[in-house]
């Protein structure tokens, strides 16, 4: 179900002005009079007056009601933009402080000043449907907090496969130096190496896993462990060095691992790493006191199968000699 939407027309092109409704989390229609929806217009979710003598778009599946408000700053927590969309205008998203996940595709290539002033953003979704090129560095440019982002690329053969990458936080801090009368720039964590491994719109995944030794000292055990289980459990363009180094690093911090796994309650994740033989025995151990703690019956399950099928391998092995 869409929400109330203010738009005008370009030609053949539709720019979303303004969105009226109830439910923070905006999806737009691809399609508006059987036109692409192609933009979104400056200060289009900002809390600021809108332009005068707008078209209006209404869902036959929406019951209007007369407490519609206008879909901006605090009202906002997740956006779905449509499939056409080329370009995001200035200050687009000013101050929607609440927004917190992004959804896009590769047809965007333009990206306003300031768009996302005043958010925090936690997740990207992209689609790349036509190339590898996307618009996440100016987003990333914009965010200095940590970001999940998930990209799914699907080729011209039907096939898809995924991303998974963690950009860590990053930010600068402006030190002086009395004596010297000198202001220096200090830069803390490993978050602004990250944003740099973005080559004229396309992610660099070799310069992003050798970015991981940094990782490791700069972030918190917790921040390290994501950016690890993320590439290994889809690991798009993953050198097999690299994945062993992650695989090395869960290990050595499998009940970091656990935890954050009970915390996302990710059956899917742990499974992909059992199966991945991430893990052995001794770390299962370790997770099963995880789980046990956290009194979660369905994980310890999971646990106590795979356990079970290594002792078994590892017996008849034995046996076998």
């Amino acid at each position: 179900m869409y929400p109330e939407i203010h738009y005008k027309r370009d030609g053949q092109q539709i720019t979303v002005c303004g969105c009226y409704g109830q439910d923070p989390e905006v999806r737009l229609p691809d399609r508006i009079e059987g036109l692409p929806v192609t933009a979104i217009a400056a200060y289009a979710f900002a809390q600021t007056e809108e332009e005068k003598g707008l078209s209006v778009f209404r869902d036959d599946a929406c019951f209007r009601t007369e407490k519609e408000e206008r879909l901006c700053g605090g009202r906002v927590t997740s956006v779905a933009l449509p499939d056409w969309t080329e370009r995001i205008g200035n200050y687009a998203f000013y101050r929607c402080f609440r927004l917190k996940e992004l959804e896009f595709t590769d047809s965007l290539v333009d990206i306003g000043g300031g768009a996302f002033t005043g958010c925090q953003l936690e997740r990207i979704r992209i689609s790349c449907r036509n190339s590898q090129k996307t618009c996440l560095k100016q987003i990333l440019e914009e965010q200095r907090f940590l970001l999940d982002v998930r990209i799914r690329y699907e080729s011209p053969d039907g096939k898809t496969q995924t991303a998974h990458l963690i950009f860590p936080e990053h930010y600068e801090e402006a030190v002086e130096n009395t004596p010297a009368r000198i202001v220096s720039t200090q830069y803390h964590g490993s978050g602004g190496d990250y944003r740099q491994c973005i080559y004229n719109r396309e992610i660099r995944y070799e310069e992003y896993d050798a970015l991981f030794e940094k990782a490791k000292i700069q972030e918190t055990k917790e921040t390290a462990v994501k950016i690890a289980v993320a590439r290994v459990t889809e690991p798009y363009r993953l050198g097999q060095r690299a994945k062993e180094d992650y695989a090395a690093f869960i290990r050595e911090e499998c009940r970091t691992a656990m935890k954050i796994i009970l915390s996302d309650e990710d059956e899917d994740v742990l499974r992909i790493l059992l199966q991945e033989r991430v893990f052995q025995e001794m770390e299962m151990k370790e997770m099963l006191d995880e789980t046990a703690k956290a009194g979660h019956t369905e994980f310890t399950a999971i646990l106590m199968e795979a356990k079970r099928k290594i002792a078994h391998g590892t017996k008849k092995k034995s046996f076998d000699l």
